[in-house]
């Protein structure tokens, strides 16, 4: 079985009634695996949108095996007893489908932060972080390469520092905790050892302050992102790129908001992100309200809660792992989470995915969308997926997050590119 929305497309199709089995709950958005769907008995499943699968069969797991069928439901019968497995697809089952190739590596996002277009024609060099990158004090990233630090691109204009590129470039292994100050602010604070830096990127004011090792640097300008055909300011975006692991993802505590209203942000990590506890939008674009009644789904948006705000969160060789810290079991991230590459390219094994490494938990809610290229353990009671319908609008999705052609309806194959443009992944559909 495979990944959709919340499950999502996968690199290396994992086995049909392979013994594992979707996590029960609701799914909203388009879906789809290039492998097959394993269902189970442990809950009840729900489909808001279309679903898609390359394998002509579903699974059908029941306590003594698993069947095979061309369909969307079976039914097994033990003596007296009829258990049957029917998931709710409010709006179709496509099997038989076309397979979607993936990304290969994270090279425009790392190339995003340097320049804000992230056209990359390769690997990003030392040489060319050593031109762009500074420290809070005003040291470049060495041409050599670093093995620890928090660096920005920003030069001296005229005796100013100005922002010239995409985002932040964390060098080694960090943990990221987001917050948000006043009206417009988004607050980064990143902890290496014993060093903390916080970076505060303010678009109204338009300034981005760095707070390090009792040093401070106040910077003209914010992180944009740039059309990279036009040269043209989309507008302000952030990339912020970590070369080693995110130990540890969250916001500020659990039902507190970690992305500012205006705030676009994706999370690159070069191996694995570790989310530790709720990622919340300060304003909630859509409900999260169950319901089974088709053309009603949950997600519905809500009207004036829609202020630009997006996250997406991608790792090209590692997995998102989830290590809840929070005392009542749930756990929510808000935003689009990526765990994709073409199997062997840029070095990537192609088995990443959304893991527990952590405590069970009762309730993961995810607003937004899940792809990834392998199943792997959830250890979840119920695992909601809400599909963002904004990434069905005007090309909206988080910035610089790879794209894809797929459409939304019958949700059948299509091409992938990792895209430097903010277009047609997320927001054709948001989990494969």
């Amino acid at each position: 079985m495979v990944l959709s929305a919340a499950h999502a497309l996968k690199c290396l199709p994992i086995a049909i009634c392979s013994g594992s089995t979707l996590v029960p709950g609701t799914i909203s958005g388009p879906v789809f695996t290039n492998g097959a769907w394993t269902f189970g008995t442990s809950g009840q499943y729900i489909f808001t949108d279309s679903v898609g699968s390359v394998s002509a069969n579903s699974g059908f797991q029941f306590s003594d095996k698993c069947d095979q069928v061309a369909g969307g439901s079976d039914s097994e019968k033990n003596g007296k007893t009829t258990t049957t497995i029917a998931p709710t697809f409010q709006n179709g089952l496509n099997l038989g489908q076309p397979k979607i190739p993936l990304p290969a590596n994270d090279y425009n996002q790392e190339q995003a932060v340097l320049d804000g277009k992230g056209n990359a024609s390769g690997a990003v060099t030392n040489s060319a972080r050593h031109k762009s990158l500074m420290n809070v004090n005003g040291t470049a990233y060495p041409s050599n390469g670093a093995s620890t630090g928090v660096y920005l691109p920003y030069s001296i204009q005229n005796g100013v520092p100005t922002f010239t590129g995409g985002g932040i470039y964390v060098q080694g292994n960090a943990g990221v905790k987001l917050s948000t100050s006043g009206t417009s602010a988004q607050v980064y604070t990143i902890t290496q050892g014993s060093t903390t830096t916080t970076i505060t990127v303010n678009p109204a004011t338009n300034t981005t302050t760095v707070v390090s090792g009792g040093t401070s640097l106040n910077i003209t300008g914010v992180p944009e992102q740039i059309d990279p055909a036009t040269n043209a300011v989309d507008g302000p975006a952030t990339m912020l790129y970590v070369d080693g692991s995110i130990t540890s993802l969250s916001g500020p505590g659990q039902g507190l908001p970690a992305i500012q209203d205006g705030s676009a942000l994706t999370i690159t990590a070069a191996n694995n992100v570790t989310i530790t506890a709720d990622i919340l939008y300060k304003s909630e674009p859509g409900t999260l309200t169950q319901n089974q009644t088709p053309n009603t789904p949950a997600d519905r948006l809500i009207p004036g809660n829609n202020n630009g705000q997006t996250l997406g969160i991608f790792t090209a060789n590692g997995d998102i792992q989830l290590a809840n810290s929070q005392s009542n079991g749930n756990l929510e991230i808000d935003g689009s989470l990526a765990t994709i590459c073409a199997t062997g390219a840029g070095g990537c094994t192609g088995n990443g995915g959304l893991v527990n490494t952590g405590s069970a938990i009762n309730t993961l809610t995810i607003v937004g969308g899940r792809i990834q290229n392998q199943i792997k353990n959830i250890n979840t009671t119920t695992r909601n997926v809400f599909f963002d319908r904004r990434y069905t609008q005007g090309g909206f999705s988080p910035p610089w997050f790879p794209s894809t052609t797929v459409g939304l309806g019958s949700v059948t194959g299509g091409t992938v590119t990792a895209s430097a443009q903010r277009i047609q992944w997320v927001n054709q559909t948001p989990y494969f």
